[in-house]
């Protein structure tokens, strides 16, 4: 399957970037698992995910996107879009955030290439990610309700 992407926008709460952006890594939810006692053959069971961070690499952008980055906190809000094809299947993707952020300038030649900026969400409290309209994951850490990979966990504590 090749996926080709034909717009791509990382908005970042009232700040959108386009050209700027080079690249883009969503949350990873990545299980954590613990070793299964008792057993005469090892095994492991699946205990928690680990906290899931995401990241962007822009190019040149302005001092109004750092500041967009750091000034709401836990609050900062990251939405990523992109359309495209996966073998001429046209899709939609989207990335919904928030949570803490951080920001690092690059250094550029002089007379070379634009800087390139890294922002990283450090901390994600919600999270959203539909492809075509269909959620995938999608979890609030608030209200401890969770969809990851299309399957609902319980909230144990309601």
């Amino acid at each position: 399957m090749a996926r080709t992407p034909h717009h791509k926008k990382l908005i970042i709460n009232d700040i959108t970037l386009t050209n700027d952006l080079a690249s883009f890594q969503p949350p990873v939810m990545k299980k954590k698992m613990a070793d299964r006692k008792g057993t005469l053959v090892g095994s492991k069971r699946f205990v928690k995910y680990e906290a899931p961070e995401w990241e962007a690499k822009t190019e040149g952008i302005s001092d109004d996107v750092i500041l967009s980055c750091l000034r709401d906190g836990k609050d900062t809000i990251v939405i990523y879009l992109e359309e495209g094809d996966d073998d001429g299947v046209p899709y939609t993707l989207e990335h919904t955030m928030t949570g803490e952020t951080e920001f690092s300038n690059g250094e550029s030649e002089v007379g070379g290439d634009l800087a390139q900026s890294s922002i990283k969400g450090v901390s994600v409290d919600k999270y959203r990610h539909t492809y075509n309209g269909k959620v995938i994951t999608d979890f609030d850490i608030g209200t401890n309700d969770y969809t990851i990979g299309g399957k609902q966990y319980q909230n144990r504590l309601k």
